[in-house]
């Protein structure tokens, strides 16, 4: 099977490279998530006009194998919580959630 890459019109300066995936051959083209609202939004969009644009014709247009993914530049991981007690077992107890 030979390399499809697709590319997303308009977003070349938001390529940060390539990404595999689980279940297909070759890699695919790896853009940045917040550059491609940038680009949207250089053209007269507001971010919220942006997102909903890049979400509807961008990222939601499954081209097949080649389809590229966009990346948001952020851990993924959640916050360390704070204790109550500072007592490393009481980890799980936010704070906020003693307020309610």
């Amino acid at each position: 099977m030979e390399d499809e890459k697709q590319y997303a019109i308009g977003f070349d300066d938001a390529i940060i490279g390539t990404a595999e995936r689980a279940g297909f051959a070759h890699p695919v083209v790896a853009y940045d998530y917040e550059k491609c609202v940038e680009i949207i939004m250089a053209d007269g969009a507001d971010r919220w006009e942006a997102l909903d644009y890049l979400h509807s014709q961008v990222i939601g247009a499954w081209v097949g194998e080649g389809t590229p993914v966009f990346i948001e530049k952020k851990d993924p991981r959640p916050p360390e919580r704070e204790t109550v007690t500072g007592d490393p077992r009481c980890r799980h107890v936010a704070i906020g959630s003693l307020l309610r």
